[in-house]
């Protein structure tokens, strides 16, 4: 994951959150860059995460949380 990727789905996010009821998110595996794309939105928007899931990838979790902050600062 790079900076424009997370990019991609900060922005995604943030230009669909009003008709967003539901937001799945998945990759090949589903178990930790997908898990870190699900935390950081649900952080970023207060939604909730379970707090004893440990397979988010940390590194994932940080990008997408910086560009969702970024975006929303725009």
């Amino acid at each position: 994951m790079q900076d424009h990727h997370a990019d991609r789905i900060a922005d995604f996010v943030a230009s669909n959150r009003h008709v967003l009821g539901t937001l799945v998110v998945h990759c090949r595996y589903g178990q930790s860059r997908s898990a870190a794309v699900a935390k950081a939105v649900a952080s970023y928007y207060g939604l909730w995460f379970p707090e004893d899931y440990e397979y988010a990838n940390n590194h994932v979790f940080e990008l997408v949380l910086k560009s969702l902050r970024q975006q929303g600062e725009a």
